[in-house]
This record gives C-alpha cells, sequence and structure tokens, in this order.
C-alpha cells in the first residue's frame, strides 16, 4: 500500500497512477463489509473518484427515477441486438473506457450491500460502454450483472437473454473474469434455470479459478454461494454428515480471509445442520430448533440465511407457534433486499408456504387467520408455479407438488392431496 501510495503521488503516467488507486481500492474491499464500514464508504467514494476522472460521472443522490431511465436506456439498446451480434462487436482500443469499465466492475461489487441504488447504474453504465465502445472481458462480467438485476426486477426473458450473452463472452474471453461471473450468475440467476447441484459445482470451480489467478474477493463469493446453496442442495450420496465437513472447510477459509460476516452466515447453517443430526452428537442441543443469539444486528445475508434456517427447523420439529412469529417478520427480512434474486429466496418461500398450509389447520384458528395463512400460501404457490413455468422442473416441480398437496389436504381435497404427495414423491 505504501509503494502504491507514493506512485500514486509522483506517478506520471496514467496507467501507473491507476494501477495505484486500483491497489488501494481493492485494499479496503478485502475488509469485511459488516466491518469498519468507513474505509468500505471511503473505498466507494475513491472509486467515483477515479471514475469521474475517466470521464463517467454519476449524480450525488441517486433515487428511484434515475436507476429507472438508465434501466429503460439500456434495454433500448440490449434488446434490439441478437447473441452474435454482440459477439461480432470489434474489440475495445479505448484505454479510457477500458479503465473505466475496470473500475465500475469494483464499484458494482461494493455498491451491493451498502448503495444498491449506484450498483444498479453502475451496471448499467458498463453495459451501456460496452454496447457503445466495444468488448472487453470485463464485459462478460457486465452482462452478468444485468442478468442479475434484470432478474431481480422481473423481466426474466432479457435477464435469459443477458445471461446467455455473458457466457458466451466469457468463452471468447477465453474465461478470463470466470470467478466474478460465476458469482453473478449461478448464485442469483441460473439456480432458477439449472439444477442447484449444478450451480454449486460451478461456484465451486468459480472460486478455484479466483484463486489461482490470485482475485481472492470474487473467489470467496463463489466459495459462500456454494456453501449457501449446498445446504439445501445436497448432493446425491452426500450425507449431512459431510455437508457439515465441507461446510467447515468453507468457514475455515472464510475466516482465514477474515470474511467474518460470510462467517456467520455459514454458522447458522451449520448450526441447523448439527441440530438435525442431534440424535449422533454428543453435544445435542435440548431444543433442535434453537439457533445462537447474535451478540449485535445482523448484516442483511447472514439475516436471511438465520431466518431461513429458523422457519426449516421449527417447521420441521412442528414448533408452529414459533414457526409463525418468524413468518410474521419475514416481510422486513425481504425488504432489506428486495431486488435480489437470490437462491436462498427459493427456500425461504418454500417453508414459508408449507408453514402457511400448516397453519391453517392449527386448532383454535379463526376464519381470519384461516384466510391470512391460506393467502400465503396462495402466493408461494403462484411464485412456485411462474419459476416452474419460466425455469428448472428439477429445482421446483417437486416443491410445487408439496406445496399444493399441503393445501388440499388443508381445504379438506383428499384425493387431490394424496395424488400430488404421491408426485411429489416421484419426482
Amino acid at each position: 500500500l505504501l509503494s502504491a501510495a507514493q506512485v500514486l503521488n509522483h506517478g506520471r503516467v496514467l496507467e501507473d497512477r491507476l494501477r495505484s488507486h486500483h491497489t488501494i481500492i481493492l485494499a479496503n474491499l478485502g475488509r469485511d463489509i459488516s466491518a469498519e464500514e468507513e474505509h468500505y464508504n471511503a473505498a466507494i467514494q475513491h472509486g467515483l473518484a477515479v471514475l469521474a476522472e475517466l470521464g463517467e460521472t454519476f449524480p450525488v443522490d441517486i433515487d428511484q427515477g434515475v436507476v429507472n431511465k438508465e434501466r429503460e436506456k439500456v434495454i433500448s439498446i440490449v434488446s434490439q441486438r441478437s447473441v452474435d451480434a454482440i459477439l461480432q462487436k470489434r474489440i475495445m482500443d479505448d484505454p479510457i473506457k477500458k479503465a473505466a469499465l475496470r473500475f465500475l466492475v469494483i464499484v458494482v461489487r461494493m455498491s451491493y450491500s451498502k448503495n444498491q441504488n449506484l450498483m444498479l447504474v453502475s451496471v448499467m453504465r458498463m453495459v451501456e460502454i460496452t454496447m457503445t465502445s466495444g468488448l472487453t472481458p470485463d464485459a462478460s462480467f457486465a452482462f452478468a450483472s444485468l442478468s442479475f438485476v434484470l432478474y431481480g426486477s422481473g423481466s426474466h426473458p432479457l435477464s435469459d437473454f443477458c445471461s446467455r450473452v455473458a457466457l458466451a463472452l466469457l468463452q471468447k474471453f477465453d474465461l478470463e473474469h470466470s470467478q466474478c461471473v460465476a458469482f453473478s450468475l449461478f448464485f442469483f440467476v441460473l439456480p432458477y434455470k439449472q439444477p442447484l447441484q449444478s450451480c454449486v459445482d460451478s461456484l465451486r470451480r468459480g472460486y478455484n479459478d479466483g484463486m489461482s489467478v490470485g482475485d481472492v474477493e470474487w473467489a470467496l463469493l463463489c466459495l459462500r454461494g456454494a456453501a449457501s446453496i449446498s445446504l439445501f442442495a445436497t448432493e446425491r450420496g452426500k450425507t449431512l454428515q459431510e455437508v457439515e465437513k465441507e461446510l467447515q472447510r468453507n468457514m475455515e477459509t472464510l475466516n482465514a480471509f477474515r470474511r467474518s460476516t460470510f462467517v456467520s452466515e455459514i454458522s447458522y447453517a451449520v448450526a441447523a445442520l448439527r441440530n438435525l443430526m442431534a440424535d449422533t452428537l454428543d453435544d445435542s442441543p435440548d431444543d433442535p430448533t434453537i439457533l445462537p443469539e447474535p451478540s449485535q444486528p445482523l448484516h442483511f445475508v447472514v439475516l436471511r440465511m438465520k431466518v431461513c434456517c429458523q422457519m426449516w427447523l421449527t417447521y420441521l420439529f412442528r414448533k408452529y407457534d414459533e414457526a409463525a412469529e418468524i413468518a410474521q417478520g419475514y416481510p422486513d427480512v425481504e425488504a432489506s433486499n428486495p431486488f435480489a434474486p437470490a437462491a436462498s429466496v427459493i427456500n425461504e418461500q418454500f417453508y414459508l408456504g408449507l408453514l402457511a398450509c400448516a397453519m391453517q389447520r392449527r386448532e383454535g384458528s379463526t376464519k381470519d387467520d384461516i384466510s391470512k395463512w391460506r393467502n400465503l400460501a396462495a402466493g408461494v404457490i403462484t411464485k412456485f408455479s411462474s419459476w416452474l413455468n419460466d425455469g428448472s422442473a428439477w429445482n421446483f416441480e417437486h416443491k410445487l407438488d408439496l406445496l399444493v398437496a399441503e393445501q388440499a389436504y388443508s381445504d379438506g381435497n383428499l384425493v387431490l392431496a394424496a395424488a400430488t404427495y404421491e408426485k411429489a414423491v416421484a419426482c
């Protein structure tokens, strides 16, 4: 860092100064996202200052109107092209635009958890630069990020198109930046399109690719993504004990690089697994639905994992009153990151739906209670129907069948319940 600062102060060549800026920003990015917030925010402002020097400026306050305007502009550019047409665009030869893309990649990563409107506009800017100035290896990340953003906002067909463009550009540039693309697509978008187990494999490869080229930040994001998905997508032949051991290894790696937020997130997955294996452990918990209580407010990625595991355990062990209390607070959890379609949402919604079906059958429920839970279950079933129609039958068909069976049983339709229970098991 000292060397980078010296070059920054005395360097006369733009490329040398940009390299120093890059090093200093990455040093701050290497800090954990929940700790030393002033350093993280300073890194974002540093990145924006460099981008302004490169001719890419952003409004001080980015409201939803700015986001919508940029989104409409980029959609109009992208939706008029085919994958082949984009691949045939010329290779970018403008060093200033190349540098801008390089710093935009960093700003997108940094602003995801701190300033989501800035992240959205930065993604749009990356794609706009690519479409107007030519292709670089960073273009694959630009389209992968746009795919993620569009999927979260409900533009699924265009999101699918952008994911295909991203993967094609990745091949065109010999898999350069594969770790960035792997996390953006295989944790956020493709879990809705491909079997979850294949997404875990791709994220593991992203981790290995990133570590092999020294891109620790994106490698660790891939590792965190693989760990998060593997909890609910156990691969054929793996026992819960083997899954727990892998998660423990992942936590050790993340801890070695001081990623305490991700360690906390995965620790809830490990705790949930240990509770499920309680009968085989010497230190089995008295109540298998209890998870560790945090000593401080949780970052939203940790909170989502904790809430998902709590709904899972309280539903499985039939602690319905506790589960209902968790479910009633779920809208606030959902609102903590409203546009992100991460794979965790699938499991959150699944157990929310199962709980809503079970609560309709609770003794002493009023008509209003039953109506409230029935509406919630219907909304979850609608989501899974949409995800099934749009995406992966492997991921969604058996879950949808079980939800339909549970609701049919709550409605007293035993014929439909029996048929769809059988179908869910056979999937």
